[in-house]
């Protein structure tokens, strides 16, 4: 493909023994692409984010699939991890809090799509898991809601 070309590279955070940093991650692409004959491959960073993650098992993170139950009348489906570029680790790492991250769309809501689509329905429950949130934060995480009906 003739000219510049972006892509973006979403490195799954290591939470083991060895915990890489974006310098790292963009070191071992430099090496990479050296090591296949590519040494002039201009690989920049861009935006780097430390990686984090608040465990599933967490107080927290109990709370939060807690909400999401009440707010839409069923267990939530969790992923530990889900590719996404933000800087969670400000809330984490810089103020010690723990973060989790919902998609309160629907499975065929054609995110970011020119007939992207939102339904109502999970607005409403959507505000409604939020607000349980934020009463589960509010009284420390020991969410105590009744339930949706």
């Amino acid at each position: 493909m003739p000219g510049r070309s972006t892509r973006l590279i979403i490195a799954a955070p290591s939470f083991g023994k060895d915990r890489y940093t974006p310098e790292d991650i963009l070191a071992r692409f430099r090496d990479h692409a050296a090591a296949h004959g590519l040494p002039d491959l201009a690989i920049e960073g861009g935006m780097q984010h430390q990686p984090t993650r608040t465990a599933v098992d967490h107080p927290f993170g109990k709370m939060v699939g807690r909400a999401l139950a009440v707010g839409f009348d069923q267990e939530p489906i969790v992923t530990p991890v889900v590719g996404r570029l933000n800087p969670n680790y400000v809330w984490m790492e810089m103020l010690g809090l723990p973060m989790a991250e919902v998609s309160y769309g629907q499975y065929d809501c054609r995110m970011h799509a020119p007939d992207e689509r939102y339904s109502l329905a999970c607005l409403r429950s959507g505000i409604l898991a939020s607000a349980m949130v934020m009463i589960g934060a509010a009284r420390g995480a020991g969410l105590s809601v009744g339930s949706r009906k």
